[in-house]
């Protein structure tokens, strides 16, 4: 299967409860879901405009609040330190690079972070926030465990896969951001281990397991998807969702749903895959 970029949007149908990707309805309405989905995939780890820059302040007299234009001032400066650092690199990034694009002064800068540092780790904290509660929101759409892992490890991926230059700038950029930044990585990624923890309850031997199974569990998965991004692959993440999904799956319910799990993740992103290519 190759899933190429354009397909992203039907791809991105992993994200919450799409009616197509449990069998439940015809094809073309769920095509629509999946579209709908895509776009809320893309939208995680983007700014209010949709295109990954928040929208401008009107030119002249506009009449907006105080609250307004600071709040448009912040996020654009967020974006532009995603943009700066996934083209240069943190430890390359200057605050020029950052208030050029973003269209504000040295002064406004400095009047809302102390330095750079400052300035990156709120960045990520945002990024972070927008895709935790993003892939809570998915999680929650369920009440079945195995559909909930489906479609939260879908969402993470979905929303990293579609906006590539966030997923480097939040894993691999941080590492070169000092220790701050890192435990906000950390932070970010053990806030996903009590949603797999659930897996032990149902699990016929879930009293024997290693108390830190969702730990290694999900820092594998973390590790995994570092390595993805550091290579340049973020666009394509969502092609390792079967494999991670057997991974998740396993230590909790054995090989048999496991693999289940996998070879249903695998059909599904065939069928929208046919599909995309057929449109």
């Amino acid at each position: 299967m190759r899933l190429t970029p354009p397909l992203l949007a039907r791809a991105a149908s992993w994200t919450g409860t799409v009616a197509y990707m449990d069998n439940q309805e015809p094809a073309d309405p769920a095509l629509k879901a999946a579209a709908r989905q895509g776009r809320e995939a893309t939208s995680a780890l983007e700014g209010p405009s949709g295109d990954g820059r928040p929208a401008p302040l009107p030119v002249g007299r506009h009449g907006l609040s105080r609250e307004t234009v600071e709040r448009s001032q912040r996020e654009r400066i967020l974006e532009a330190m995603i943009g700066a650092v996934a083209e240069r690199g943190y430890l390359e990034t200057t605050v020029a690079d950052v208030i050029g694009p973003a269209g504000v002064s040295r002064a406004t800068f400095y009047a809302m972070f102390s330095n750079k540092e400052d300035c990156y780790l709120a960045t990520l904290d945002w990024l972070m926030a927008r895709l935790t509660s993003f892939v809570g929101a998915a999680w929650q759409r369920h009440g079945d465990w195995r559909h909930q892992v489906r479609a939260g490890l879908g969402a993470f991926l979905a929303a990293l896969a579609a906006r590539p230059e966030a997923a480097r700038v939040a894993f691999v950029e941080s590492a070169a951001a000092g220790p701050s930044a890192r435990e906000r990585i950390r932070a970010a990624t053990g806030s996903f281990i009590p949603y797999l923890d659930e897996g032990r309850r149902l699990s016929e031997r879930g009293d024997e397991l290693p108390d830190q199974v969702s730990r290694v569990v999900v820092g594998g998965v973390a590790g995994i998807v570092f390595e993805e991004v550091l290579e340049g692959h973020a666009q394509k993440l969502l092609r390792l969702l079967p494999e991670l999904l057997y991974t998740v799956i396993v230590p909790y319910l054995g090989h048999a749903a496991a693999l289940e799990d996998m070879r249903g993740a695998a059909r599904r992103l065939e069928e929208i895959a046919r599909v995309g290519g057929a449109g």
